[in-house]
């Protein structure tokens, strides 16, 4: 038995049982009503059964692609070589040299070895928008 169907033999039973206790006039004027809210009912259920889904499918690449990435250059002011972790890459800092960053937002440099100023695990800079085109240098 579909869901289509069955408010029709409600509407059925409904209009016997009116029959019975109403004179012939009165017995088209109840079921009029009732019929109508029934197929209004029905109508509704088939809207909700064949409903498109409420959620959409968005790739991850698209969530990422206007991701601006920070460029800045990276100077060590110091006289001791430091070994960084910039992001997810681990690099090496002569004394006196420069190197560009390009970093996502959020992302930090790390001290991996401890210096004179700088302890190991030690966070020296996060990238933020506003670095984009700076020289940050580390004593």
């Amino acid at each position: 038995m579909s869901l289509l169907s069955l408010p029709v033999l409600v509407v059925r039973k409904t209009a016997r049982a009116v029959s019975r206790s109403c004179s012939t006039q009165h017995r088209t004027l109840a079921a009029v009503p009732l019929l109508v809210v029934t197929s209004i009912i029905s109508l509704a259920n088939a809207r909700t059964v064949y409903a498109a889904p409420a959620t959409l499918h968005m790739p991850v690449t698209a969530i990422y692609a206007n991701v601006r990435m920070v460029k800045f250059m990276l100077r060590n002011d110091s006289n001791m070589l430091l070994k960084l972790k910039v992001g997810d890459n681990e690099m090496t800092l002569l004394p006196g040299k420069s190197i560009d960053v390009k970093l996502a937002p959020g992302q930090q440099i790390i001290a991996e070895e401890t210096t004179a100023t700088n302890k190991a695990g030690t966070v020296l800079t996060t990238a933020i928008p506003g670095m984009d085109g700076a020289t940050v240098s580390v004593r």
